[in-house]
């Protein structure tokens, strides 16, 4: 999602709709961001964190991959999906680091994967026009939803989970 975010009026264009067509990317991008940040942490309280992240960055790879090919409305639908997508990462990751690693540095750790959010939407649309890639766009954004699935694939806790004692 960061790689077309600034880009995704023209590659709306590019791809067969025109100019008024390709604004509703920006708006229902806009509508499957708040989705995403809503309705997946309640999903996530339901089966778990870490289910919850694997299948969002399991779409966010399927839904790049569609992208790719995505032509006229596709896009537009494809793109919401994957601010939906990036938006509820961006909900349910800081859980899923206070469940693996605990409270007493719980506020550090949201810093460090804001941070990384914020370094990933300056830094792969830059990394993607210092190296000239277009169609690379898009196997830099499966790369990145298949690291971060692997990623979260193999994190485990810091010490193992203690079952509370009986009074």
């Amino acid at each position: 999602m960061l790689l077309f975010s600034p880009i995704i009026l023209k590659l709306g264009m590019e791809r067969g709709l025109d100019e008024g067509a390709a604004l509703w990317s920006v708006v229902l991008g806009s509508v499957g961001s708040a989705a995403g940040r809503l309705l997946m942490p309640l999903l996530s309280d339901r089966i778990g964190r870490r289910p919850t992240d694997l299948i969002l960055f399991g779409v966010s790879l399927g839904l790049s991959a569609v992208f790719l090919f995505a032509q006229g409305w596709l896009v537009v639908a494809v793109y919401a999906g994957l601010t939906f997508c990036y938006s509820a990462l961006a909900a349910v990751l800081p859980s899923l680091s206070t469940d693996l690693f605990g409270l007493p540095h719980a506020g550090v750790n949201y810093g460090f994967l804001a941070l990384g959010q914020s370094v990933g939407s300056l830094a792969f649309p830059f990394a993607a026009n210092l190296w000239g890639l277009a169609t690379g766009r898009h196997w830099l954004a499966m790369a990145g939803a298949a690291a971060g699935f692997v990623c979260i694939w193999a994190l485990r806790p810091v010490r193992a989970q203690q079952l509370p004692r009986k009074n």
